[in-house]
């Protein structure tokens, strides 16, 4: 095989196999404690041959065309001459102790590489390398130099000498995970490869790398002034930009660590983000945390066949704070006006709101076909139902008519303008002894975006187009639908108080140890079994088969967790449901493209009589 990559080629493989890979839950890797304390980024993959192997096994239950993941480690080792004195059992770390000077310098950081060894004489011959018991010089694929050093039962490897020969592993493993918090701990100190990066650290370094990209942005609107471009673009990126600072200011001067992480089994892939907060930060604050529990707010929903459900817990995350931050960033006069004043408009709801949780069903074929899709069910749970619903009243009548731009021009002129036209009907309907009101919601699109948008912008119509529904009271429940359908409006209101609801058994209730973090804030579930439903109606229309998966398949998954200063976002996706999706596209595909020709064609069998 030709070993043509340079070293700094193969650092850069390792940095892209590893950001991509992480954790699962076990025990804390050892090998973390060879990482030198306060590193500003760490890479590590607990176990290669464990994580190559279930690479393998991936490939093949999804029937992956990518016969490399058959043996990944093996293609590694020969792609990099790695041939003798490789411990394919063993950990490997990829280790970069000042990122941050780097980032604020605009050079390469200097980084080492851990690999584990069996013979380190072997090893390090594999690249001329003599073992003296010292720092040895190499010659790495591609001609390049590099330099080695044994650490215990690793070869560290640097293209850089002084990274090398000043490398010291801290055996600080536990401070790592500590830094790290419960949630970003958790993942950290377990599964198949994990990302480590110390914001905190960084933070004074990146500060002034943000400002200089923000006065970039600033100039640039300057100068699209002297060159004649409306004010409302110039001024919309000026805006864009005071919110992205703001944005960065909160979290380099509140964010303590970043855990980034996959994790891979039988039944699934995760993907998780976890941050770890300073106490008493603003970021903290935004946070709170606390006994939150997402889980009983989507158990408030009916248990009927679903198409994407969720479910936040507002105790935990101050939605009130993080908006006014993002206000604070916004000039009171300017092309955000409009959007601004949605905001600010909703905010008497957001002070009313504990939690939301919200379920959107298949739609009705006979909606459908009338141009309604959205069959949406909301359970607001509030200080004061009454007063949330008068909130939400009035914020409907102040939207009535009000215009926000939607994007910026392409042609330089003033940017499309987007409308509301809305209604509000008190009294509509009583249910079971419940007074019911109606509301009616209509987005009203530019004509130019919608040209723009060309065929999907009668499914954008569909889908945001606006919606009649109905909206109901039950003690500290408010119950709002969609679609006028008061059978909807009773279902809800029966499930309100009910504990079990959707969620407490069946796919979602198996799935929610793997998918969710624990101190669950926040639920998100996509159903293919009710997209399928969905789906089916378009299919149906144009004579097809439709779509049949399996009674039990489980969803996909995203969600998060809050605790002890620390945040978690995780998602999460099911092998199985990953494999149907993959061959049901291909099924489809399949009947689009029709029958193999017949006759002689190409790919057919010859016409009669030589058939």
């Amino acid at each position: 095989m030709k070993r043509i990559c340079s070293f700094t080629t193969f650092g850069a493989a390792m940095l892209a196999l590893m950001i991509s890979a992480a954790s699962a839950r076990a025990q804390a890797p050892a090998a973390l404690n060879q990482a030198p304390k306060d590193a500003q980024l760490v890479l590590v993959i607990p176990n290669l041959q464990s994580f190559s192997d279930k690479l393998a096994n991936l490939k093949d239950q999804l029937n992956l065309p990518a016969p490399a993941m058959d043996d990944l480690l093996g293609e590694f080792k020969a792609e990099f001459g790695m041939d003798n004195g490789f411990d394919d059992n063993g950990s490997m770390l990829v280790v970069v102790e000042d990122l941050a000077t780097a980032l604020a310098n605009g050079t390469q950081p200097a980084y080492v590489m851990l690999i584990p060894v069996t013979d380190y004489a072997a090893f390090i011959g594999n690249f001329n390398g003599q073992a003296d018991g010292g720092l040895t010089a190499l010659t790495m694929p591609g001609g390049q130099p590099g330099f080695a050093k044994q650490v215990g039962g690793f070869a560290v490897l640097s293209p850089d000498e002084i990274a090398v020969e000043s490398y010291t592993p801290g055996n600080d493993a536990a401070g790592y995970a500590t830094k790290a918090g419960k949630l970003g701990g958790d993942y950290l100190s377990s599964g198949d490869a994990a990302l480590f990066i110390d914001i905190e650290a960084m933070a004074p370094a990146l500060k002034p790398v943000v400002a200089g990209m923000l006065d970039q942005a600033e100039m640039q609107a300057e100068m699209m002034e002297q060159q004649g471009f409306p004010e409302s673009q110039t001024q919309s990126m000026k805006m864009m930009a005071q919110v992205y600072g703001a944005i960065a200011d909160v979290v380099l001067d509140g964010a303590d660590s970043l855990v980034k992480t996959f994790d891979l089994n039988d039944t699934g892939i995760g993907f998780t983000v976890a941050m770890q907060t300073k106490p008493g930060s603003e970021l903290a604050r935004l946070f709170p945390g606390g006994s939150a529990d997402a889980s009983q707010l989507l158990a408030m929903l009916p248990d009927n066949p679903y198409v994407f459900a969720s479910a936040i817990d507002a105790r935990a995350v101050d939605f009130v704070g993080l908006i006014q931050k993002f206000l604070g960033a916004v000039p009171d006069e300017g092309p955000m006006v409009g959007m601004v004043a949605i905001y600010k408009d909703m905010m008497p709801m957001l002070e009313q709101m504990n939690g939301v949780s919200s379920v959107m069903y298949p739609p009705d074929q006979d909606a459908m076909m009338a141009g309604g899709f959205m069959n949406a069910l909301t359970v607001y749970t509030v200080k004061d139902a009454a007063a949330f619903v008068e909130a939400q009243k009035v914020y409907m009548q102040k939207l009535n008519g009000l215009s926000v731009p939607m994007g910026l021009p392409m042609d330089g002129g003033d940017p499309p303008v987007m409308t509301f036209t809305t209604s509000y009907t008190e009294n509509a309907l009583e249910i079971e002894g419940v007074q019911v009101d109606q509301y009616q919601m209509q987005t009203n699109f530019p004509p130019e975006a919608m040209m723009e948008m060309g065929e999907m912008a009668g499914f954008m119509q569909m889908f945001a187009g606006g919606y009649n529904g109905y909206v109901a009271t039950k003690g500290d429940k408010v119950i709002m639908t969609t679609a006028l359908d008061p059978q909807l409006v009773t279902a809800g209101l029966a499930a309100a108080d009910a504990a079990g609801g959707l969620g407490s058994a069946g796919p979602i209730a198996k799935e929610r140890p793997a998918a969710i973090p624990p101190s669950g804030v926040m639920e998100n579930y996509l159903s293919i079994s009710g997209v399928a439903q969905t789906v089916n109606a378009f299919m149906g229309m144009m004579g097809m088969e439709p779509i049949q998966p399996p009674a039990d398949l489980a969803p996909i998954a995203a969600g998060a967790g809050a605790a002890d200063n620390g945040l978690a976002f995780r998602l999460y996706l099911p092998v199985d449901t990953i494999k149907f999706i993959a061959d049901t596209a291909m099924q489809m595909q399949g009947a689009m493209m029709g029958p193999p020709p017949q006759g002689g064609g190409p790919g057919g069998p010859p016409p009669a009589p030589f058939n």
